[in-house]
């Protein structure tokens, strides 16, 4: 057996060590706490001060690199292509009413006043939309992306509206301002009667 002389001044030797590091690991938390506090307070989270091009490249393409990962786990139902036009006019009204305002539309620009950092993807543009597979266009509109002002349409849509608004932003770059402003009319001509429709029923 171990001689009791000799292993309780080694134990003691290694609990003042370990003592030591403590004392160094909770130093060096509470330098990196105010190190971290003084940047928050000295950084400008403004959305008219952009961040450094570095800062604004990794953000990108950490955002890039999230969505492919978790829209692999995406199955695309039988009989949903998004490029029926059929399918794409199912989300007129949610396009109309809660997207083109940021991401604007044929024949309409975004509003002015929806100044986002971030700014909002143009998705009438055919290069915005066409580096997003399907299954990338569906997650990033039903799970929305954080602090960017893009919302998720998952918790309060069906998946099916879901998916028929990933069709709707998979066409707007081929869709005429003509073609954009008549599914608008319709919508709205369908919301007045229904609504004329209630209320004469009630």
């Amino acid at each position: 057996m171990p001689d009791q002389t000799t292993t309780e001044p080694i134990a003691a030797a290694h609990r003042r060590r370990m003592g030591r590091l403590g004392t160094l690991l909770g130093g060096l938390v509470l330098a990196g706490t105010a190190a971290l506090s003084l940047g928050a307070r000295a950084y400008d989270v403004g959305v008219t001060a952009p961040h450094s091009q570095p800062i604004e490249r990794a953000l990108r393409r950490g955002m890039e690199l999230s969505v492919r990962n978790h829209a692999r786990r995406v199955s695309i139902p039988a009989g949903v292509d998004l490029r029926d036009p059929a399918l794409a006019e199912r989300a007129i009204g949610h396009y109309s009413v809660a997207c083109a305002q940021c991401h604007a539309a044929p024949g309409h620009p975004a509003a002015p006043w929806m100044v986002l950092y971030p700014a909002p993807a143009d998705l009438t543009k055919t290069e915005t939309v066409s580096q997003w597979t399907d299954a990338e266009l569906f997650w990033i509109i039903e799970n929305g992306i954080k602090d960017t002002g893009m919302i998720a349409l998952g918790p309060t849509h069906q998946e099916q509206d879901v998916w028929a608004v990933a069709a709707f932003v998979r066409q707007l770059p081929e869709m005429t301002a003509e073609r954009y402003h008549d599914l608008v009319t319709q919508y709205q001509a369908r919301r007045a009667q229904t609504k004329q429709a209630s209320a004469h029923g009630h």
